[in-house]
């Protein structure tokens, strides 16, 4: 079995932007299609995507549900409200 080292774009990316592992050597094959030497370059490119942003947000609200226990939502017609009782 071969190992696969991770490149310095996907090792510097934090661990809730990473590409999935069956990913990483396609994305690499497509940063030498377009020239991209600069490892922090392409790491930008892919931290920047529609797919990374989302994460970055599931992270935040998935935190923001750990630290806040005492603040519930209600969903009303796919709006998040807090309950205003709890807010003191």
């Amino acid at each position: 079995m071969l190992f696969f080292k991770s490149p310095a774009w996907d090792r510097a990316l934090p661990p809730h932007l990473r590409p999935p592992k069956t990913k990483i050597k396609e994305l690499d094959a497509f940063r030498r299609t377009l020239d991209v030497d600069d490892d922090d370059v392409f790491m930008v490119m892919v931290g920047g995507t529609k797919w990374a942003v989302i994460k970055a947000q599931e992270l935040s609200r998935d935190r923001f549900d750990v630290i806040s226990p005492i603040i519930r939502r209600r969903n009303c017609g796919g709006l998040s409200f807090l309950q205003g009782s709890e807010l003191n």
